[in-house]
């Protein structure tokens, strides 16, 4: 998909984050003629903020606005550390 071609930009947000052309969808019941429901799909159409496809190093690299060949200060450490938290709840963690 190419949002540029239908007008959309895709600024850069930071911390590995850009914005882009999205959708929600979401299924509800309306009343139809002679009281009989119907199910009717509700597309709403936004610009939110998506993840860059990158690894985990990536991401903390670009939070923490530098490179993978620096080694992070003490404090540095603690913006990553919530930055992971705050962002990757989401995601499970395997252990192989």
């Amino acid at each position: 998909m190419k949002p540029q071609k239908f007008g959309f930009n895709s600024p850069d947000l930071g911390g590995g984050k850009y914005l882009a052309a999205g959708a929600s969808k979401l299924v509800v019941c309306v009343e139809g003629t002679r009281n009989e429901g119907a199910p009717a799909v509700i597309i709403d159409s936004k610009k939110t903020p998506f993840y860059q496809s990158m690894n985990l190093l990536e991401m903390i690299c670009a939070a923490l606005q530098t490179g993978p060949n620096i080694t992070p200060n003490r404090n540095q450490w603690e913006i990553a550390e919530k930055y992971v938290k705050r962002n990757l709840s989401c995601f499970f963690f395997i252990k192989l």
